[in-house]
């Protein structure tokens, strides 16, 4: 506790602190308790159990949180995993210092010791930073319970939380019209923060604080009444803390001129909001008659509810619109997006609904080049899929930094981002998604799923719980995520509920589920749940994803790396990103999976944008993702 010399390092405990020469670190006070563990072992094999009973003083942790502790001990000393020169990887036993032991107080190497028995507790003075530590998480938790989600407000930049017109619900459609043309408008305005609500503008003065929970300083409501082919609509703009109006208006005319009454509406709001009017959008952006209006609407809002039956009805209404409007940029757009995400919730064929999607987008382009920028998220997801990272990259770029930029943008380069190792700008991109439509259900989960890949659980299942009370999302990779979430947080009944849920609809057999997941926590149930797992992968029953996790989860290294080449091999892919997240430590550590990433591209293109591979994390400069 006094300190040791290990190597070139001299490592102080109480401090926290490692030196080598004239370069200082800095340790987390538990990466610290797992270094003094293995030093206190002195070359023998120090169990993950000891490493438990002295680092986290018994409390139960998963093997996770110990490889991820060792995980910043190794980058802490410049070590690599595959060959390292301090902490050595003993399978399935442990961990050991491979570098001799100097106690500072003799200067002789230091004796072998027994390991703090339970109950023992170091010196009181080396806890302090550790307690300080949980104090301060203790409290920002805290503070988060009271506070949004997002950043705090710059009460001086202009930003409207747009809620829905209220009208009968036969006219839900053509509400639903009127709110898409004006966010697409504010978003193309780009000094406009605008965030979407899915719910009503409440009525209860109870909750005149609904703007302060979106993040904003002024809303957007109105009211939309239609009487034969009249319609009139009457919309304003209120500060959020008074109530205060700063813009009303009316508009009134025909059902069928709904087209220039929106961009109407929409043109007058932008002027409100940042004093000048927003560049006006080529006419191929706008439907040339009420009837293809309608079809995109209505084929937007399908899509919104993002699952097998609505997407597969957008796009037959996104076929509808291009036919009664050939030269309606977006319809194309919104198409691709329909086709590239099908196979997310279906059996579809993933390179034929590709390559529609591929063909619409170029089409899109070809007929209105004001969509170039939407398109390229089309693109990107795609090279995506098809491990083109940098083109994949490249092109979700362009997306992102376009005049108009939608959330399904941000959405599918977080999850590229994921895929690439760099877990905090994926999780960067999915805040930036759930800033517009707080409310999308896919945006919420993508969120979840973004802090769950980062260890960080306790948002995690805040996100995964509000996902979760949307009951129409039938995404099948959320209820696969979850169903991992559970068995991180050691709640196996309800991750086999998931599990089986999400198998159940993608139409495959769920029977296993129990037998398997008992295994993963029960020594005496392992080898019958390793039994099963063969039989299914022997028989063709397990998608890549299902199978190489269970495999992870059931700590067969060797088994979950066959499973990743034999799909690179054939020209297929897992889903990258959960390579990166810590639950795949198992994956990592494989002596050939630094050969997978070369051999799948990622090496490649980590030099290419001045990334590299550590280990156990990717390194890009002087900043870790």
């Amino acid at each position: 506790m006094r300190g040791f010399q290990m190597g070139p390092w001299t490592v102080l405990p109480e401090r926290g602190l490692l030196r080598n020469g004239d370069d200082e670190k800095r340790i987390e006070p538990l990466v610290m308790d797992v270094l003094v563990a293995l030093a206190v072992g002195d070359g023998d094999v120090v169990s993950k159990d000891q490493l438990v009973q002295a680092a986290w003083g018994g409390r139960p942790v998963t093997d996770d949180v110990i490889v991820h502790s060792i995980a910043g001990l190794r980058k802490s000393l410049g070590d690599n995993a595959r060959d390292p020169d301090y902490v050595e990887n003993i399978p399935r036993r442990g961990y050991r210092l491979k570098t001799p032991v100097i106690v500072k107080s003799d200067g002789k190497a230091g004796p072998k010791a027994a390991l703090d028995p339970p109950g023992h507790r170091p010196r009181p003075g080396y806890y302090l930073p550790l307690l300080a530590g949980f104090a301060a998480v203790i409290g920002i938790a805290i503070f988060r319970s009271f506070i949004p989600d997002s950043q705090p407000l710059d009460d001086g930049a202009p930003s409207l939380a747009i809620f829905p017109l209220e009208c009968a619900e036969a006219d839900k459609i053509l509400c639903y019209s009127v709110s898409e043309e004006l966010i697409s408008r504010l978003l193309n305005a780009q000094d406009i923060k605008v965030v979407r609500s899915r719910d009503a503008f409440p009525q209860d003065p109870a909750e005149e604080t609904i703007a302060d929970v979106l993040r904003v300083n002024d809303v957007f409501i109105g009211e939309l009444l239609r009487s034969g082919d009249e319609l009139y609509i009457k919309a304003s703009i209120q500060g959020r803390r008074d109530g205060s109006l700063s813009w009303n208006e009316s508009y009134e005319g025909k059902l069928d001129d709904l087209v220039n009454i929106r961009s109407r509406l929409a043109d007058d709001v932008v002027t409100a909001m940042i004093g000048e009017t927003a560049e006006a959008a080529e006419a191929a952006s706008r439907p040339q008659s009420f009837e293809a209006l309608d079809a995109y609407t209505t084929g937007q809002y399908e899509f919104s509810i993002r699952s097998a039956g609505s997407i597969r009805r957008a796009i037959e209404l996104f076929e509808q619109t291009i036919e009664l409007d050939p030269n309606f940029g977006p319809a194309y757009v919104h198409l691709a997006y329909a086709y590239a995400l099908l196979p997310e919730y279906t059996a579809e064929s993933q390179n034929l609904m590709y390559e529609k999607a591929l063909q619409n987008a170029d089409r899109a382009v070809a007929v209105d080049r004001s969509v170039y920028g939407p398109a390229q998220t089309v693109y990107g997801f795609i090279h995506h899929k098809r491990t083109q990272w940098t083109r994949a990259t490249k092109a979700h770029i362009q997306a992102i930094n376009s005049s108009t930029v939608y959330p399904l943008s941000h959405q599918l380069y977080s999850r590229l981002l994921a895929s690439v190792g760099r877990l905090d700008a994926s999780l960067v991109e999915a805040q930036k998604a759930y800033e517009i439509d707080p409310q999308q259900a896919v945006l919420i989960s993508r969120l979840a799923m973004a802090y769950f890949w980062l260890d960080d659980l306790d948002n995690a299942e805040i996100y995964f719980a509000r996902s979760n009370a949307h009951k129409e999302y039938e995404a099948g990779v959320h209820d696969f995520a979850y169903s991992l979430f559970l068995v991180r947080k050691g709640d196996y009944d309800s991750a086999v509920i998931e599990a089986s849920a999400g198998l159940e609809k993608a139409g495959l057999d769920s029977s296993w589920v129990q037998a398997v997941f008992e295994g993963m926590h029960n020594p005496e149930k392992y080898d019958e749940a390793h039994r099963i797992v063969e039989q299914l992968s022997a028989g063709g029953h397990l998608v890549a994803n299902a199978e190489i996790s269970l495999w992870v989860l059931l700590d067969d290294g060797e088994r979950a790396m066959s499973v990743a080449r034999r799909l690179q091999d054939s020209g297929e892919i897992f889903e990258a990103e959960l390579m990166f997240i810590p639950q795949f430590a198992v994956l990592r550590e494989h002596p050939d999976f630094p050969d997978l990433l070369d051999a799948i591209g990622m090496t490649e293109y980590w030099a290419s944008i001045g990334c590299a591979w550590q280990g156990d994390f990717v390194e890009c400069g002087n900043e870790t993702s």
